[in-house]
């Protein structure tokens, strides 16, 4: 592939000091630990902190409205410990070097000096997936942090892009907005069904999805990719068993307007051109009070596979356009709103396989298979200090629809169509999802750290099922399915972390929750004259635990065990012609009911940093034990259920 990228970036900074003594923001740290303190500055500030736990102490109050230098130096005043600026969003910390005492030069002569550039360390990655800010390594859990910088060198468009930079992360090659995300292997089968994931995909706070496939929101203007791999049920409920894939876009800035331009074309050998545009701006509406983002993008995929029975090439042409905004205004000394939205369509002409027989990135198919992903989200997110701590509640409103479309030519005889001619089984969702979550963390200055919340979502989903001849009209389907599922979900959760000692310290997670799930069937085949309906409901409740201990070898290494538990609702199966057989779990025939599934995980690791920081390991091993495993599977007729 060749590629040509222009960029055009609108606001810029003439070095890195002179932005950050010029770059005023908010700031509200409490009296507290430095290291804890710096992390609340990275955050507020939006920057990247290295060397965070170079200096210990404790830093005094910074309230009000200070430059990121000024702030710096008043937080690390008295303690020893000095910051310079790699660029303007990313500082390093380091303790004050006191200068030698000139050396006698020997008598024989030197070698010549180089001026080579003193090796910057790597920053250290402050994590908000764990419901509150925390420094990545320090956690006993396996994260990755794919922050903006990597997105952008490495040039991430996706989900597909972060699979291959982040450990443990597999997408299906489906095709856009045909994807599974899986994590460490846990898998439920390649397509989906009406099981629900494995892993819970998030755009910053919110739930994007159920079962639908990941909605793949292009990667624009973002400030990090996390990914918490392993069972996350004590802190996001049903759906987490595989782990958490997590979105955090770039927030508003409430004091400078800024924006950017991107234009980038791809050249595929054997394929169709290819090109993205991308545009950023963001302006305070009434400064250090009110300010706007909005990130816009369009997005073509030429295509470069082909197919020889209809004589097209490039048919797996996708196009992928969006918009996403969010309005952040200070409501007072602690507290802000965000009011925000995201939408997102993407449609592709044709599904992304190839057969072997039709030889290389060509298949055979007898008619086109296309599909469209479309995706709509706003929400409304309050944050706020009080006595206690942060408090945080976000409610969000979102809409999914994803239509698809099957070559079922070989299946006509089993839905009482003549065995010659072709067929099409079109697979519409329509996906209204309404979640709320509210949770209060601790203050960061004791040795017993808490987080309390609750949890509430309702979820409709229509699914509309056709099997007719292709070119005939939907209406003289000869299968038809229209199916309806009300879903239900009431947690409350909580997590509490105790330092025993100085350096071991002791983590317990719990979650209770109760879902409902109701659904209803028609089964219409026309031609035979037949009809099967079916309304089903039930409910299911329990505890979901963690348990992690973690001891602090060095400043920058700690090993850590950890059992965790995730868990996945029942449902129903309805699919299938007239005269299909369901029965019993565990009998010969589709089960009419699936039971709930959980997975208990059980981990040790170790993660340190070397060479001052130059070098960071992270490694873990672990056990999976998965109970009543849910996974989607096929009928003869070409029709799925859940086994």
């Amino acid at each position: 592939m060749l590629a040509l990228t222009l960029v055009l970036v609108v606001a810029g900074t003439s070095g890195a000091a002179q932005a950050a003594s010029t770059d005023v923001r908010t700031f509200d740290i409490a009296a507290k630990p430095l290291p804890t303190a710096l992390v609340d500055f990275a955050v507020q500030s939006g920057v990247s902190i290295g060397g965070v736990r170079a200096c210990q102490g404790t830093a005094r109050p910074l309230r009000g409205r200070y430059s990121l230098s000024e702030a710096l130096a008043r937080l690390l005043a008295g303690s020893g410990c000095s910051f310079k600026w790699i660029d303007s969003e990313t500082a390093r910390i380091a303790p004050v070097t006191r200068a030698r005492a000139p050396r006698r030069p020997p008598a024989f002569a030197a070698r010549p000096q180089t001026n080579r550039p003193e090796p910057e360390l790597a920053s250290e990655v402050v994590v908000t997936a764990t419901k509150r800010p925390e420094l990545r390594d320090q956690l006993p859990y396996a994260i990755s942090a794919i922050g903006a910088e990597q997105i952008r060198i490495f040039g991430a468009g996706g989900a597909s892009d972060i699979g291959l930079q982040a450990a443990g992360v597999t997408v299906t090659n489906l095709g856009p907005g045909r994807n599974k995300i899986l994590l460490r292997g846990l898998s439920d089968g390649a397509f989906t069904g009406h099981t629900q994931s494995t892993v819970g995909i998030y755009l910053d706070h919110v739930p994007i999805t159920y079962n639908a496939p990941d909605p793949d929101l292009r990667l624009a203007d973002i400030e990090t990719v996390e990914v918490l791999r392993g069972p996350q049920g004590s802190l996001y409920g049903s759906g987490s068993i595989g782990g958490i894939y997590r979105v955090v876009p770039r927030k508003p800035e409430l004091d400078r307007d800024r924006g950017y331009v991107t234009l980038s074309g791809a050249l595929t050998l054997g394929g169709a051109a290819s090109g993205v545009f991308e545009a950023m701006v963001n302006t305070p509406l009434k400064r250090d009070r009110i300010g706007l983002r909005v990130v816009g993008y369009h997005e073509v995929d030429g295509g470069y596979i082909d197919n020889v029975t209809l004589g097209r090439r490039n048919v797996n042409r996708t196009t992928r356009t969006g918009f996403r905004s969010a309005l952040l205004a200070v409501l007072g000394p602690d507290w802000t709103a965000e009011l925000g939205g995201a939408v997102q369509f993407i449609g592709s002409a044709d599904t992304q396989y190839a057969t072997a027989s039709a030889g290389p990135y060509a298949r055979g198919n007898l008619v086109r298979e296309p599909h469209d992903n479309d995706f709509n989200q706003v929400h409304l997110t309050l944050t706020g200090q009080t006595r206690l701590g942060l408090l945080t509640s976000s409610t969000a409103l979102v809409q999914h629809d994803v239509d698809s479309a099957y070559d079922a030519s070989a299946a006509r005889s089993a839905f009482s169509l003549p065995a010659a001619g072709t067929a099409l089984l079109e697979d519409m969702i329509h996906i209204d999802l309404l979640v709320h979550e509210t949770h209060l963390a601790s203050r960061d200055d004791s040795r017993l750290r808490w987080l309390v919340g609750w949890y509430a979502s309702a979820s409709q989903e229509r699914t509309l099922d056709l099997m007719h001849e292709s070119g005939g009209p939907s209406s003289l389907a000869a299968y038809r399915e229209d199916r309806k599922d009300h879903l239900r979900e009431l947690a409350g959760f909580g997590e509490a972390s105790y330092r025993l000692t100085p350096r071991l310290s002791l983590t317990a997670g719990l979650r209770y929750f109760r879902t409902s799930v109701r659904t209803a069937s028609i089964v219409q085949m026309p031609r035979l004259g037949a009809e099967r309906s079916f309304t089903g409901q039930d409910r299911y409740s329990g505890w979901s635990p963690k348990l992690a201990l973690q001891y602090q070898l060095t400043s920058n290494s700690l090993v850590y065990g950890l059992a965790s538990q995730g868990y996945r609702a029942g449902g129903f199966n309805t699919e299938g012609v007239i005269g299909e057989t369901f029965s019993a779990p565990g009998g010969d025939h589709p089960a009419r009911a699936f039971t709930p599934d959980a997975l208990w995980n059980f981990e040790v690791g170790v993660k340190t940093a070397l060479f001052d920081r130059k070098l960071q390991l992270r490694a873990s091993a672990f056990y999976n034990a998965w109970k009543n495993l849910q996974t989607d599977q096929f009928l003869s007729s070409g029709l799925s259920y859940t086994a």
